[in-house]
């Protein structure tokens, strides 16, 4: 169910502006922009037990206009220049030194700079990215931890400020 984007013809004074016209080149790529492709998935109960630099298993979805969550899977359908964010909560029961989130394309880490030092057991975590996507690319989220042990990814019934999640938002084409 990919969106479709199709560069404009290029016309001169005097020519016919059909329908078929208008539908191909101003109607799909105008109606594609206003409702551009846009995933949230979330946790929503605690993922107990987790492994840091494991994947999180979503299993909210709390909007998909492009069809790219299928369970906890994001598979980009529309290829172009993505802002993406993940954003959570991480429950511990000892003190981590370090926590990175990490969004990975692919199985490979799209960034992994940001390291957040901590000393308690429960810390909020952000990070954002802009990526060239193709159609196919899975992504999917992690978060790397130094320190402590017996880690819980924050889940919710709601999609309030503790909740685990990953959204990303279509900006545009490549060219």
């Amino acid at each position: 169910m990919a969106k479709t984007y199709t560069t404009p013809t290029s016309v001169s004074a005097g020519d016919a502006i059909t329908a078929s016209l208008y539908n191909t080149y101003v109607g799909t790529n105008v109606a594609n922009l206003i409702v551009p492709p846009t995933f949230m998935v979330a946790r929503s109960t605690s993922q107990t037990g987790y492994t840091g630099n494991s994947a999180i298993t979503w299993n909210q979805t709390s909007w998909d206009s492009d069809g790219m969550v299928s369970g906890a899977i994001v598979t980009v359908r529309t290829a172009g220049i993505y802002l993406l964010t993940f954003n959570g909560v991480l429950d511990a029961t000892a003190t981590i030194t370090d926590v990175t989130p990490v969004i990975k394309l692919n199985g490979t880490d799209l960034f992994d700079e940001h390291k957040e030092p901590f000393s308690a057991t429960v810390m909020s975590f952000t990070t954002s990215i802009v990526a060239n996507l193709a159609v196919n690319d899975l992504l999917t989220a992690a978060v790397q931890v130094i320190g402590g042990s017996a880690y819980s990814i924050r889940g919710s019934a709601t999609t309030d400020t503790s909740q685990t999640r990953l959204s990303g938002v279509w900006i545009g084409r490549t060219s």
